[in-house]
């Protein structure tokens, strides 16, 4: 039982520390959500006017032929604007950002020398302003797959490969069954192992990324996706993902966890000329308690040890260890 109401203990988040607000408030539309608070004012009722599509989702009889037809409604042109264009919905305006971007310094940094130091450690810095601006263009636009090499930083060629079932290359061939099957035992110490496994087939055949595990939700049954994602529960999908991930982090593996997030549809993915966006219908509350909670899942999975090499002013090599996040 419930004898006071507590505004505070969830109000921040727990491994942030940040102030937890809405931030989906512009993605509502305008469609009235069911509320417990106004239960009978937002009951819901039919958006749209009856069409001529024969409905297959068990609408009630709502043509004069005694025929069930769908309920559709004409996307405006603001809509269908957004859906075509390439606006990030960023309120910071890019124009107002003023920094110098450094381009090709000789700060004498190869990127094994920075093996070790903190995520916010300042060399990170002196290493970037390295790079030339080839070396980014190389590193985000032509980067699937793999990461191309930098010659600035000494960094080497890395393979990121695909699928959810085991490693499509950089490992052994082997393929395992599918996250379904995995997420029907409920077992972590399972899923632990999965990860575990395909870190070791990871350092067999050369895999440095991992393009999985995918964890969105079975939201239909027929999402082009579903023989990827674990299930239509968030706790389940993100306990068995975050399992896994940690597992292939223990073997240096790092994991591309996806699709971020919302995704419920095959085409219209922002992938090429003409489906530049996404429409998936769901508010605040469903995107933090289902379709982000598995993501949040495997970010605050915890940390693994890294061991590496070491080097100290005086050129002498050391074991050394440090501790990293598993995503």
């Amino acid at each position: 039982m419930v004898e006071e109401f507590d505004a505070t203990t969830y109000s921040v988040d727990s491994y942030s520390g940040v102030e937890i607000t809405n931030q989906l408030s512009d993605a509502q539309g305008d469609v009235t959500y069911l509320t417990r608070s106004d239960w009978e004012g937002t009951f819901p009722t039919h958006d749209g006017e009856v069409s001529t599509q024969v409905s297959t989702w068990g609408n009630e009889i709502n043509g004069e032929d005694g025929v069930s037809y769908t309920y559709t409604k004409v996307a405006s042109d603001e809509l269908l604007a957004q859906l075509e264009s390439f606006d990030s919905g960023s309120p910071v305006d890019a124009s107002a950002i003023e920094v110098d971007i450094v381009y090709g310094a000789d700060n004498g940094l190869t990127l094994i020398d920075l093996r070790g130091l903190d995520y916010d450690d300042p060399l990170w810095d002196d290493l970037l302003d390295q790079l030339t601006a080839d070396d980014y263009y190389n590193t985000i636009a032509l980067s699937g797959y793999g990461v191309e090499a930098i010659e600035s930083v000494d960094k080497p060629f890395t393979i990121d490969s695909d699928t959810a079932y085991g490693l499509l290359y950089g490992g052994t061939g082997k393929y395992y069954p599918n996250a379904m099957v995995l997420a029907q035992t409920w077992n972590q110490e399972l899923a632990l192992e999965y990860g575990t496994m395909i870190g070791n087939e990871a350092l067999l055949g050369g895999c440095n990324g991992w393009y999985a595990p995918s964890m969105n939700i079975h939201r239909t049954p027929f999402s082009g996706r579903n023989g990827e994602y674990y299930s239509e529960d968030a706790f389940l999908s993100g306990a068995v993902a975050s399992n896994a991930i940690y597992g292939a982090a223990t073997k240096g593996v790092y994991a591309y966890i996806k699709h971020f997030a919302f995704n419920d549809q095959e085409n219209h993915r922002g992938d090429r000329d003409g489906q530049y966006s996404i429409a998936t219908w769901l508010n605040e509350q469903a995107a933090r308690e289902i379709y982000l909670v598995p993501f949040e899942m495997c970010m605050k999975v915890g940390d693994v040890e890294l061991k590496y090499i070491a080097q100290d002013e005086d050129g002498n090599l050391t074991n050394a260890t440090t501790t990293i996040r598993a995503a």
